[in-house]
């Protein structure tokens, strides 16, 4: 008996139907290698995105790309290149709408191609316009083997709380706090500790908060020593 086939994805940024209540875009490649996304929803009800694309992960040109979705449009908009060096690889964006100050900030790494996580600088620039315009992307971290992927969340003291890791540190994952409730204009603005992993080779946090707690909140690390993941929590927003 033969099996029917579903026809292709069609890359056009387009939101379609997929059934169940799902709706699903392919969104329109800017590289060979497009990968670690990242979303933020404006005040507006729109939606920024943003990734890194090129001929493959850590590749001479990688370079961080942005799309916007409209309020009520069916449509992502092509993306739009808005970090890219040559010999360089821009990875890992990270989205974060400061609605202190109504902007919309992108960071993102940059290393020399092909040298590995350890070489990785964290880079910032932002928008003023829900991401139609740009600053240049600058270094904002002074340390090297910085490298992010997750969620910047408010505490409930309203000031920002910023889980990453540091391979710098041996893939040790690092807490970042503000003592403002904007973000800081460059990386000296943030306080940081190491977290003690033990045993554990810990990295990538990811960090939320409960539904049915909004003071705490539960963060979740991938262990690359038994390829477990593992959670705690912290009880001080």
């Amino acid at each position: 008996v033969g099996v029917a086939v579903g026809s292709p994805p069609v890359y056009d940024g387009v939101i379609r139907d997929e059934g169940d209540g799902l709706h699903a875009a392919y969104m329109v490649p800017a590289g060979i290698d497009n990968h670690a996304a990242t979303i933020e929803q404006l005040p507006d009800g729109s939606l920024a995105s943003a990734w890194f694309a090129g001929a493959v992960e850590e590749a001479s040109g990688c370079a961080i790309v942005v799309s916007l979705l409209a309020k009520g449009s069916s449509s992502w908009t092509n993306s739009t290149t808005v970090a890219k060096r040559d010999k360089y690889s821009n990875q890992n964006p990270l989205l974060f709408f400061d609605d202190t100050t109504g902007t919309l900030h992108l960071w993102h790494t940059q290393a020399p191609a092909d040298s590995g996580e350890g070489e990785a600088e964290v880079h910032h620039l932002s928008s003023k316009d829900g991401g139609k315009t740009w600053s240049a992307s600058e270094r904002y971290f002074h340390d090297k083997g910085i490298f992010i992927r997750n969620r910047i969340i408010r505490r409930k003291d309203k000031t920002l709380f910023w889980p990453f890791y540091s391979t710098a540190e041996g893939d040790c994952p690092v807490f970042a706090w503000s003592s403002t409730a904007s973000v800081p204009d460059n990386g000296t603005g943030w306080h940081s500790k190491l977290l003690d992993q033990g045993d554990a080779r810990l990295e990538q946090p990811t960090c939320w908060h409960q539904p049915h707690d909004t003071g705490t909140v539960e963060c979740y690390f991938r262990d690359c020593n038994q390829k477990n993941i593992y959670a705690s929590s912290s009880n001080d927003g």
